[in-house]
């Protein structure tokens, strides 16, 4: 079976209910080890992206951290002061002799210190992902959170739906920028990809948007697993004994420290 054609019509949850809406499946999962077998219907890890987050929506769009904060109306205008910006403080801050970057690549390192860029995380690896969604504090805004998400994104969205109407013919509403990066360990680390989407739009709301029902009828292309907020414990465990923690993800004294911290916590 092609896995990039994967179809909602010949899709059963493994170990949840799952529903369907313009191209997105939604899975809500009773217990941890369920994850394992939906991981399983997509096996394309080529096709394949995943990303993991402590909430759903509506508290958390699939949107970049810059888009999430910028409320200017000229994005464009915006985004060049900010990176120009995160030029200039950089300087004398990369070594010896660096190589020269394009602009999302530096985008791309700057995501991995904090800075806050039009570029949304990604990895090849669901587990990655689901420890992502796990790995912080449940407390938000003082409501306990009851459920984590991971969402997996087939690359091949871009040829199933057609360019932004009334734009380029190459613009299309989300890009996968090549990323060396030589500077930047956790990138490797993680299996990490980016996406960078048109005008900084939310993803899901424009997979249903951008949706063709004439020819992509039942058609995958992004779905989210939802976990029980319950299962944390035994996800971390588990994620640890496939060496999947803070220790192999951030290789530096920060991912030590945290993996620690992490452990003091779970074994308590």
């Amino acid at each position: 079976m092609a896995y990039e054609i994967l179809k909602f019509d010949k899709y059963e949850a493994a170990g949840g209910k799952g529903s369907y809406d313009r191209g997105v499946l939604s899975i809500k999962l009773y217990k941890w080890s369920d994850f394992y077998d939906e991981v399983r219907r997509f096996r394309d890890y080529r096709n394949y992206v995943w990303r993991g987050q402590r909430c759903g929506y509506p508290e958390w769009e699939l949107k970049s951290k810059f888009d999430r904060l910028n409320k200017a109306g000229d994005r464009k205008k915006v985004l060049k002061k900010h990176l120009d910006q995160f030029k200039m403080a950089i300087r004398g801050r990369r070594g010896a002799n660096p190589p020269k970057l394009e602009d999302d690549e530096l985008w791309a390192l700057g995501q991995h210190h904090g800075l806050k860029t039009p570029l949304l995380d990604w990895t090849e690896s669901p587990f990655v992902a689901a420890y992502f969604a796990f790995i912080e504090d449940a407390e938000s805004n003082d409501k306990k959170v009851s459920k984590r998400v991971v969402y997996t994104l087939n690359r091949d969205i871009k040829r199933w739906y057609h360019p932004v109407s009334g734009s380029d013919e190459k613009e299309y509403f989300i890009e996968f920028p090549e990323i060396e990066a030589h500077e930047n360990a956790r990138f490797l680390a993680q299996a990490g990809v980016f996406t960078k989407a048109l005008n900084g739009q939310d993803i899901k709301k424009r997979v249903q948007k951008s949706y063709n029902l004439k020819n992509h009828r039942n058609r995958i292309g992004l779905a989210e697993i939802f976990i029980p907020e319950t299962e944390r414990t035994e996800c971390i465990i588990d994620l640890n004994q496939m060496n999947i923690n803070h220790a192999s993800l951030f290789p530096d004294i920060y991912g030590s420290a945290i993996f620690c911290n992490l452990k003091l916590e779970i074994y308590k």
